[in-house]
C-alpha cells in the first residue's frame, strides 16, 4: 500500500455544504459527508 492509497482510504467525501449563520466575523455552516466505509451524516 502506497501513501497515496493510505491517503485515499481516509478521504471524506463532500456531497454538499449549506450556510447555517453569516455575520461579519464568522461564517457557520453544515456539510454533508460521506466516510470512506460509505456512513453518511451532517457536520
Amino acid at each position: 500500500m502506497t501513501a497515496e492509497d493510505s491517503q485515499e482510504l481516509t478521504r471524506w467525501k463532500i456531497h454538499g455544504e449549506r450556510v447555517v449563520d453569516d455575520t461579519r466575523r464568522l461564517t457557520l455552516s453544515i456539510a454533508s459527508v460521506e466516510l470512506p466505509d460509505g456512513v453518511t451524516f451532517e457536520q
